[in-house]
């Protein structure tokens, strides 16, 4: 695959932004702590994220939310909004995350999904962004 940040030959394609490398986080042998003044909700999600070991660029990317989280004083909005949730999201979640059984999430039209996928991500945006 072309790593070129450049429109290919023919291309309309405006040409796209660098990606932010994983590696400009830089590597975290070990998982990073829980930073102690963290809310519950954050404890919960930060220990179901560091059960496995997953390496050192997933560690860099859980330091680094962390650190936006703890900037943001832990601010949530609460639950994430269900509006425009795909169903098979839903019954996911029901499940417990695979945790209490494997719910069908067959998707059986993947241009609908799709569709259904990015209207709820863009319904969870903050309006800044």
């Amino acid at each position: 695959p072309s790593t070129s940040l450049a429109p290919s030959a023919g291309s309309t394609s405006p040409p796209r932004d660098p990606p932010l490398a994983l590696t400009s986080l830089g590597a975290v042998s070990d998982a990073p702590a829980c930073p102690p003044q963290a809310p519950l909700w954050f404890v919960y999600a930060h220990n179901q994220m560091t059960q496995q070991n997953l390496g050192a660029h997933y560690n860099a990317l859980l330091a680094a939310w962390a650190r936006i989280e703890a900037a943001s004083r832990f601010e949530s909005s609460g639950t994430i909004s269900k509006q425009f949730r795909p169903e098979q999201v839903n019954r996911w979640i029901q499940y417990g995350r695979g945790r209490n059984g494997r719910p069908d999430t067959t998707i059986t039209n993947p241009t609908q999904y799709e569709h259904q996928w990015w209207t709820w991500w863009g319904a969870l945006q903050p309006g800044w962004r």
